[in-house]
Parts: structure tokens; sequence; C-alpha cells
């Protein structure tokens, strides 16, 4: 994953770098790359966890700084595009139930895809890698611009 990540940094200069996967409603899936997207999140610090409601919150990706939601200031960096405006909402999910063939059921998200598809987001799959890399970072002792 990190040799993934590395890579997904050096293409930033590519004109296609920063297309995001996208919900295509007229026909019922997701076009465009989950992986990407969720490394995006994590670049450009959109992943914050809420202390006081216990769940996490995935930020907008695009060209805002921050962003207020629910009275409550969290800050991230600008994305070059707008290219939402949506916070989604990890939450715990109930005990012991499989949400999800290919997923441990831990946390559910409000977003279309796994409400309507009940398979894992983009979102989902940001947290992992962000679960991944703080683990990496508190091993190593690493800043996450040196792995």
């Amino acid at each position: 994953m990190i040799k993934e990540m590395k890579e997904l940094i050096s293409e930033m200069n590519n004109d296609d770098a920063h297309e995001v996967v996208r919900w295509i409603a007229s026909k019922k899936e997701l076009q465009g790359n989950q992986f990407r997207k969720a490394c995006l999140l994590n670049l450009y610090d959109c992943i914050k966890y809420d202390s006081v409601k216990k769940r996490y919150l995935i930020l907008p990706l695009n060209m805002a700084d921050g962003v207020n939601y629910e009275g409550i200031e969290y800050e991230k960096i600008p994305y070059e595009k707008n290219y939402n405006s949506t916070v989604y909402v990890l939450e715990a999910g109930p005990d012991n139930e499989k949400l999800i063939s290919d997923y441990d059921g831990r946390y559910v998200c409000n977003c279309q895809w796994f409400q309507k598809m009940r398979m894992v987001c983009t979102h989902i799959k940001a947290l992992h890698i962000h679960w991944k890399f703080k683990s990496l970072r508190n091993k190593c002792a690493l800043p996450l611009e040196a792995i």
C-alpha cells in the first residue's frame, strides 16, 4: 500500500491524477478508482474523529481549507477542485452484524453507495488507510512525509 501511495503522490502532476471516483446514478455504478479517492482523502487531511459522538467524519474534497460541521470547525488541506461539499459520517455499526461481505461491519457510512449497495465505500477504505498510516507512523516515529 505504501508503494501505491507513493505512486499516487508522484502522479499528481498528470492531468487525470485528480480524477475522483463518482456515483453515476443513471448507471447505478461507481466510475473511477476508489483507492485513489481514499488516498486523496488522506493526503488532504479530510478524515477527522469526533470524540464527543465517537464517530469519524470524512470532510469534503474541495477548495476550502476547512468546514463547519454541527458547530465545530474542522481544518483540512484545500483540494485543487470542488469535488463535493458533503461531510460523510462513519458511525459504529451494530455489534456482530455482518453488514457487508468484505468488511467487518464496525462502521457504516451515510453515503449513497453504502446505503444502496451495502458494500465497502471509498470513505471506509479511506479510514482503513488512515488507521494503517497512523499505526505505521506511531511504530516508526516518522512523519507521513518520510514514508
